[in-house]
C-alpha cells in the first residue's frame, strides 16, 4: 500500500514539474510588416484571451502612432473610416522601437493600429506572443508539485516515526 501511494506521489510530482515547464514555451509569435503612408491606417488583428508582449519596431526611425482597440472599436473605426468616436485600450508613440505588455481585460478579438507621425511612409514590424510564464499552467504546475513534495515527505516522516497501533 506504501509502495503505491509512493508511486502516486511521485506521479504527482512529476505532472506537475510538467505543467512549469510547458508554462515557459513560448507562445508562436507572428510578425506582419507593412507599409503605411501618413494619414491612413495599417494594422493587424489577432485573438488574445489574456495579456499579450508586443515588439514593434520601425526603420529609419521614422515615427508611428500606435492604437490596440477591441473588436467593437475597430468595426466602428472600418465603419466609419475614422478612430473617433474609438475608446482605444491603449494609444502611444513609437519613435523607432517598442516593447511591453499590453493588459487585455477579455478573451477576444482585437487589432493594432499604425499610423505615421509625420508626413512619410513608414515601414513597421510587430511581433506579439503570451508573455511568459504562462499563469495558467504555472500555477497548477505550483500546487500540483507541491502537493507532490508534500505527500513524499510526509511517507519519508511516517516511515522514519514509529506509530504505536492504538487498536490493540
Amino acid at each position: 500500500m506504501a509502495s503505491a501511494i509512493g508511486r502516486i506521489t511521485k506521479l504527482v510530482t512529476i505532472i506537475g514539474i510538467t505543467f512549469l515547464l510547458v508554462s515557459f514555451i513560448p507562445s508562436g509569435s507572428f510578425g506582419p510588416g507593412s507599409f503605411v503612408d501618413y494619414g491612413t491606417y495599417e494594422g493587424t488583428v489577432f485573438g488574445a484571451v489574456g495579456n499579450i508582449h508586443v515588439n514593434i519596431s520601425t526603420y529609419n526611425s521614422s515615427g508611428l502612432q500606435v492604437y490596440v482597440l477591441d473588436y467593437d472599436d475597430l468595426t466602428s473605426a472600418l465603419e466609419n473610416r475614422s478612430l473617433e468616436g474609438t475608446d482605444p485600450l491603449m494609444s502611444f508613440e513609437v519613435l523607432s522601437n517598442y516593447s511591453g505588455i499590453i493588459e487585455i481585460p477579455h478573451p477576444g478579438l482585437y487589432a493594432i493600429l499604425f499610423t505615421p507621425t509625420h508626413n512619410e511612409t513608414v515601414y513597421w514590424d510587430v511581433h506579439i506572443s503570451r508573455p511568459l510564464p504562462h499563469t495558467g499552467a504555472f500555477h497548477v504546475g505550483l500546487v500540483v508539485t507541491a502537493l507532490g513534495i508534500a505527500g513524499m515527505i510526509l511517507l519519508k516522516v511516517k516511515g522514519h516515526l514509529r506509530i504505536p497501533d492504538l487498536q490493540r
